[in-house]
């Protein structure tokens, strides 16, 4: 989470979170009154707080007034990255054609969420601006009201996996993978016109 005086950032993972952190922590270097989160050490875990979290964790925390921004992209595309990401902590837990087929994967703990349930943990209270990972410049300048940010290119993940989406989805499974996370759907096309096809 990145605190600022007008604006909360959440991190959801897997939006080019750290290519978010390192841009805001130089375009305001200096500033005094934007809080970042320690990605690392003791309690790393609040870096991907939601608002809830964030109040049960600090009483001194006060989000009123402020407006929520938060990353995201296309579900295909984040999903194959979420997987990948887990597969690499448990190479056990890899999901089936099914689960993929509707947004679900494994967690480290053997657990299975969905894409939806991820969204919304994010999405309660509902977030003010979505940042496009795919647009970063572009909407992190018109949300924070600045005329420039220098967004590095940050990959910090060295997973290597096909990128394609017509490798991992048929047009009717992308199809059913939109009407399993509705919730995502929506917000995807509104954001960018229309749903990935193939």
């Amino acid at each position: 989470m990145i605190i600022g005086p007008d604006f909360i950032w959440l991190h959801v993972p897997k939006c080019a979170g750290t290519a978010v952190e390192r841009a805001l922590r130089g375009t305001f270097r200096g500033r005094k009154d934007i809080h970042f989160d320690r990605v690392t050490g003791k309690h790393p875990a609040i870096w991907h707080h939601n608002i809830p979290q964030r109040l049960k964790h600090d009483a001194d925390f006060d989000p009123s007034g402020k407006r929520i921004l938060a990353g995201i992209r296309r579900l295909p595309k984040w999903l194959l990255s979420r997987v990948h990401y887990e597969v690499a902590r448990s190479p056990d837990q890899v999901p089936t054609r099914e689960m993929l087929a509707k947004g679900a994967f494994f967690t480290r703990t053997g657990s299975v969420l969905q894409a939806d349930s991820v969204l919304r943990r994010f999405n309660t209270p509902p977030v003010d601006r979505w940042i496009r990972d795919d647009h970063l410049e572009q909407d992190l300048c018109e949300a924070l009201r600045i005329n420039e940010i220098k967004v590095p290119r940050v990959n910090e993940t060295s997973l290597k996996y096909i990128k394609d989406i017509s490798f991992w989805f048929t047009p009717a499974e992308l199809k059913s993978l939109y009407e399993a996370n509705p919730e995502w759907a929506e917000i995807e096309k509104r954001l960018y016109g229309s749903l990935l096809e193939e």
